[in-house]
C-alpha cells in the first residue's frame, strides 16, 4: 500500500539518543535520524506526522509516563474517530473509522517496552487503529542497530491493515518479528533480543510483507477496555517479586502479592517460612496471584497452590499481568482472578 498516513510518537531511548563520550543520552533531533536512516534504506512511500509527549531514557520510565503515552495516543484515536452510520442500517450500528492515521508508530526504548506496550493494549483492546512499538538495541548510527528493520517491520504490518497494538523487533537470527504487545516477554540479563509467550509471534516479516503465524491463536476481547487511566510514578498497591532460592516475601502496604515463577511455572511451596506467609496473606485477604505458569501437566509442587491460596494466572506474560492489575486498580475496577483470566487485547495465550 503506497500514500500510508502515519503518525510517529518520540518518547526517547535508545532509539532517541546519541553517544557521547562514556555515555548514552536522549537527543531531541535523533528521532527525526530514524526516519532518514528509513529513506535512505528503503525509501520513504508515506506521510507522517510526529508527536512528542515525553522524551526518557526507556530505564527512566514510571506510571506517569505511561500514563502520558497512554492519553496521548488515545486523544489521537479520539480526535481523528468519525462515527458514520452504514445505508440501510435496521440494527442501528455503527461503523467506526480511523480518520487521517493508517497507523501509528511508537519510537520507545527497548528496556521498559513491555509494560508500555502492554498498558496501551489494555487501554485500546485488540481492535483499534494498528499501533506498533519501534525500538533500536543499539543507536542508530551503530551498524548493529536494528531500529530501522524494526521500522520497516512496523510499517508494513500497518500495510497488511492488522488491528491492535504490537511490537515489532529484529533478533539475532535476522527475522524481523510482529509480536502482541500484550505478550511480550522481557529481556534477560546480557541479551537484547525479544520473545513472545509460548515463542508465538503473531507474525514475521518474510519476503519483505507482513505474514501472519498460521499457529498464532487469540481470543476476542471479553473484558471492558481499561482506556487511559493515571498511573502514579511509583505503584504502591502491588508487590511483584521474581522467584529465586531463599527470597525473603513481604506485604509491606500492598493490595496485591504479584510472584513470578520459575520457567516451569514451578516455585518453593514446601518452605514452612512460605506456607505461613501465604496463609497469613490469606487471613488478610491479600489475593497472591502468580504469572509464568501454563496449563497442563506440571511438577507436584504446584498441587499445593489451591491449597495456599496461589491464584495462577495462566499463559499471561509478567508484564503484562503487572500492568492489567495496576490498571484495573487504578481505574476502580475488579481486580480478582475471574477478571484477570479474561481476554483483552490479544493478551491470553
Amino acid at each position: 500500500m503506497n500514500g500510508l498516513k502515519l503518525l510517529f510518537i518520540f518518547t526517547g531511548g535508545t532509539i532517541g539518543s546519541t553517544v557521547s563520550g562514556d555515555y548514552i543520552s536522549t537527543d531531541e533531533s535523533k528521532p527525526y535520524k530514524i526516519i532518514e536512516a528509513y529513506r535512505k534504506k528503503y525509501g520513504i512511500e508515506y506521510t507522517y506526522d510526529v508527536m512528542t509527549p515525553y522524551t526518557e531514557l526507556s530505564e527512566q520510565n514510571t506510571g506517569e509516563t505511561i500514563s502520558k503515552l497512554i492519553e496521548c495516543i488515545c486523544d489521537v484515536i479520539n480526535e481523528n474517530a468519525s462515527c458514520v452510520e452504514p445505508e440501510n442500517n435496521s440494527d442501528n450500528n455503527v461503523e467506526i473509522k480511523h480518520g487521517k492515521y493508517d497507523g501509528i508508530i511508537v519510537t520507545h526504548g527497548t528496556d521498559t517496552i513491555p509494560y508500555s506496550a502492554a498498558a496501551l493494549s489494555y487501554a485500546l483492546g485488540k481492535n483499534c487503529i494498528p499501533v506498533c512499538f519501534v525500538s533500536s538495541n543499539y543507536p542508530i548510527e551503530d551498524e548493529r542497530a536494528n531500529g530501522v528493520d524494526n521500522l520497516h517491520g512496523a510499517i508494513r504490518l500497518i500495510e497488511a491493515g492488522q488491528s491492535g497494538v504490537f511490537v515489532s523487533y529484529r533478533n539475532h537470527d535476522g527475522v524481523t518479528y510482529i509480536h502482541r504487545a500484550s505478550r511480550l516477554l522481557e529481556t534477560v540479563a546480557f541479551s537484547d533480543e525479544y520473545f513472545s509467550v509460548r515463542d508465538e509471534y503473531y507474525g514475521k516479516i518474510e519476503d519483505d510483507v507482513f505474514v501472519k503465524n498460521e499457529s498464532y491463536s487469540e481470543g476476542e476481547d471479553e473484558l471492558e477496555l481499561i482506556g487511559a487511566v493515571k498511573l502514579s510514578a511509583v505503584c504502591d498497591d502491588i508487590a511483584r517479586y521474581h522467584l529465586y532460592p531463599g527470597i525473603k516475601l513481604c506485604r509491606g502496604d500492598a493490595s496485591y502479592i504479584l510472584l513470578e515463577s520459575f520457567h516451569s511455572g514451578t516455585m518453593n511451596t514446601k518452605l514452612e517460612d512460605y506456607q505461613k506467609f501465604f496463609e497469613k496473606m490469606h487471613e488478610e485477604g491479600v489475593p497472591v496471584y502468580l504469572t509464568g505458569v501454563r496449563r497442563g501437566i506440571s511438577y507436584e509442587s504446584t498441587s499445593l497452590y489451591e491449597k495456599l491460596s496461589i491464584k495462577p494466572l495462566y499463559d499471561l506474560a509478567p508484564a503484562a499481568a503487572y500492568m492489567k492489575m495496576w490498571m484495573l486498580y487504578a481505574a476502580g475496577k475488579k481486580c480478582d482472578e475471574d477478571v484477570l483470566n479474561l481476554h483483552l487485547g490479544g493478551d491470553l495465550a
